[in-house]
């Protein structure tokens, strides 16, 4: 077995506290980290500390003068400094100069066993002793597998129009548009009416008539469209159809805006009838009605503020980073 010296370089304890150089005035009690040399340095508030000093350094001498630390891994409780007010039973999170804070961020390190009233308090501390808290950096936090960027995490904003308010998910996420085709204009007249069933809950947003590869030629023809919920007009949604609308394939003639009465329940049907009409002779094309599938809006909405919730309550167990 060949003799490697630099093994014999290496040591461990077995106790809660062990000492290192420190060449810097720190105060005492404050958190410490090791620096490049393996000298004692305040760990600020997104780095990791071996530890909280036991007795104040002071810069001076020849050679840095060794200073007692009460290691993270330590039993029972220990002191720390306070960067601010902090109640009894609080939370306490790093903070800068090698003090805490009841300010979340990153992993809370404990909870404060006592009151600190002003920055410069020295308290006791519980720490906790959650292996996840030994991942903790500035960059990373782990906790039973998860993995979260420290920069702030960004909450969902809801627009579904959903019934649970969450806080940005798109607009358009529940609308869909559907199409019924409508094969020969000629068959438009007064009393006709077209429905289909959409099978959810929800609202119609608007109304249009696409022209189909046949346009209609023969000048002076109409129809009047009124969008119907539940076999009932709504309120508003007017298509206004005459030759020289439906005179270019693919062109949409856009009804007028939506007011009220849109609602339909699951089972429900959604369509059109028509109200009046000069019969055209030729052409054809489809109705295009825009639906907000209140089933999906309100799934979207109640996801949002579960996730909502989940992201402020692990905010307030100090596993995300602010």
């Amino acid at each position: 077995m060949s003799y490697d010296p630099a093994a014999t370089a290496a040591t461990h304890i077995d106790g809660h506290f062990r000492s290192f150089p420190a060449p810097v005035a720190i105060s005492q009690y404050a958190r410490v980290k090791l620096d490049g040399s393996g000298n004692l340095a305040l760990a600020g508030a997104d780095d990791l500390e071996v530890g909280e000093i036991w007795e104040a350094a002071f810069t001076g001498g020849i050679l840095p003068p060794a200073r007692s630390v009460r290691l993270v891994t330590s039993m029972g409780t220990t002191k720390m400094i306070a960067a601010g007010a902090i109640g009894v039973m609080a939370q306490v999170f790093r903070a800068a100069n090698g003090q805490i804070t009841a300010t979340p961020h990153g992993f809370a390190l404990g909870f404060a066993l006592m009151t600190a009233t002003a920055s410069g308090d020295v308290i006791e501390v519980l720490r906790y002793t959650d292996p996840g808290d030994a991942n903790a950096s500035a960059a990373t936090t782990s906790v039973a597998g998860l993995v979260e960027e420290a920069a702030a995490v960004t909450s969902l904003t809801d627009n579904t129009t959903g019934n649970n308010a969450g806080t940005t998910l798109p607009v358009g996420a529940p609308i869909i548009t559907i199409s019924i085709p409508i094969p020969a204009l000629s068959a438009l007249a007064a009393g006709v009416n077209v429905n289909f069933d959409p099978g959810f809950n929800g609202k119609i947003v608007s109304a249009g008539f696409r022209t189909g590869p046949t346009p209609a030629s023969t000048s002076g023809k109409s129809a009047t469209l009124l969008p119907t919920a539940n076999g009932s007009p709504v309120s508003g949604g007017t298509l206004a159809l005459t030759t020289a609308s439906s005179s270019v394939a693919g062109a949409l003639t856009s009804g007028s805006s939506i007011t009220g009465s849109n609602t339909f329940t699951s089972g429900q049907s959604v369509g059109a009838s028509v109200s009046g009409a000069t019969a055209f002779i030729e052409g054809n094309g489809a109705i295009e009605l825009k639906l907000l599938n209140q089933d999906l809006a309100d799934a979207l909405a109640a996801n949002a503020l579960a996730v909502n919730t989940l992201l402020a309550n692990m905010r307030t167990a100090g596993q995300l980073h602010s």
